[in-house]
């Protein structure tokens, strides 16, 4: 494991982390009939077409939570998710269907962390789709990084926090 990684999971609040894995098993089970398993590998393909959706949570903590799907994870969650209908990745409804699956799934990060006593709201959701995209640690940020494996193909998650969280006066689960 290399010292970002390290460092990475010493700064960023475990209890989120933690929040947030409960969060993807009860949302994804429920719109996909089947709990994701956590995977090695914390990055998508740098030449790999992917879409992200990206929303961020405020409360006693301030950091932000970005989904991203691989093209053919995207295409075949997306099909399952209108009901078998296909949907063109490079499309606007793609987009919309990313910014969806992270809305719902904020919104089951927000439930899991009030069931612990956090308090959080959370933004409107961000889309972003390209290649060769990197989402990439902000300066002087605590980043989690989480891999899944699914039927449906591979997804990855980016956590990140600001500098505030870091050095507050509380952490959870620090």
């Amino acid at each position: 494991m290399s010292s970002e990684a390290v460092a990475d999971q010493r700064v960023f609040p475990t209890a989120i982390t933690e929040a947030v894995r409960r969060a993807i098993g009860k949302t994804f089970g429920a719109m996909y009939g089947e709990e994701p398993r956590e995977a090695e590998g914390s990055e998508v393909g740098s030449d790999e077409p992917y879409v992200a959706g990206i929303i961020s949570f405020v409360g006693e903590d301030r950091w932000s939570l970005c989904w991203m799907l691989p093209k053919a994870t995207a295409e075949k969650m997306a099909a399952q998710f209108m009901g078998g209908m296909e949907v063109a990745f490079e499309s606007d409804d793609m987009a919309d269907i990313a910014g969806e699956l992270v809305n719902i799934l904020a919104g089951e990060v927000v439930a899991q962390l009030e069931s612990d006593g956090v308090k959080a709201q959370m933004s409107l959701p961000t889309v972003a789709r390209g290649t060769g995209l990197r989402v990439l640690p902000d300066h002087g940020a605590g980043v989690q990084r989480l891999a899944y494996q699914t039927g449906l193909g591979p997804f990855w998650f980016r956590l990140a926090c600001g500098q505030e969280s870091i050095g507050g006066s509380r952490m959870p689960g620090a």
